[in-house]
């Protein structure tokens, strides 16, 4: 980390609170678009010293239990099975930590008629370094499991994430995603249609999407049209990660470093 960076994340850690709501500091969205929150029903808050193992009946299209793996006590996986009666896995990692316990939603994000999962887990990151890691699991209409995931500034309450929205009101989900480089917030917008999550480019309710703000001293959420010279803020699209399990019986790589 060069002096520039490494003074920009001391700065961003006097700006940004512990919570991850604070990134709306320099969210060119309006307040309007961004209380359009998306619905989600709550399932379940990790308890510390958990033993037991959990069962969604109405996740996926025959129900998904949350169970800790084989050999390892401290890490979990998903368990279910699909519209042909096949069963598939997914191992989830560490659900619990000092930095927020992982809690458990569900909702159909795509509107596809199978119930969805997403999963929140605190992150110990300071400064420019995330603090949460979001698990979306989506079904296609086979039942078969489709996991997008990341590390972002995501908030989670008792009643969903912040992050998720609905824009259009109409029940269909989109992930706000914000990232730094660069000198500059990037806010990216996700949808999510047949399982399968996309990058939106161009408009999208009032804004077009990626938008930039640029990190100052104080608070700002003004949109940046063109960055200064010398200065081009990328990130990676999240949805080229996105994973399904087409074949086989197991999903491997979900919350791994």
């Amino acid at each position: 980390m060069n002096i520039r960076t490494g003074m920009c994340a001391f700065l961003l850690s006097l700006v940004l609170p512990a919570q991850a709501t604070s990134f709306t500091e320099y969210l060119p969205m309006s307040d309007s678009e961004y209380a359009q929150k998306r619905a989600l029903k709550p399932l379940l808050t990790m308890p510390y010293d958990a033993e037991q193992n959990w069962h969604f009946r109405k996740v996926g299209v025959a129900g998904v239990t949350l169970e800790k793996m084989p050999n390892d006590d401290s890490e979990w996986q998903l368990n279910g099975k699909d519209r042909a009666g096949k069963s598939w896995s997914v191992p989830v990692g560490v659900l619990q930590n000092m930095a927020g316990n992982a809690q458990l939603y569900r909702a159909d994000l795509d509107r596809n008629g199978i119930q969805d999962l997403v999963i929140w887990r605190g992150i110990s990151g300071n400064g420019l370094a995330p603090n949460a890691f979001l698990i979306l699991m989506t079904f296609n209409q086979q039942g078969r499991p489709c996991v997008f995931q990341s590390d972002g500034f995501y908030t989670a309450s008792e009643t969903g994430i912040d992050d998720l929205l609905d824009l259009q009101r109409n029940g269909h989900t989109q992930l706000l995603d914000m990232q730094f480089d660069s000198g500059y917030w990037i806010t990216s917008l996700y949808q999510v249609k047949d399982a399968k999550w996309q990058r939106v480019h161009g408009w999208f309710g009032k804004l077009s999407y990626p938008a930039l703000t640029r990190f100052t001293y104080t608070p700002n959420r003004k949109l940046v049209l063109k960055p200064i010279a010398g200065r081009d803020p990328q990130t990676e699209d999240l949805a080229q990660t996105q994973r399904c399990l087409i074949k086989g019986d197991v999903l491997y790589g979900v919350n791994q470093n």
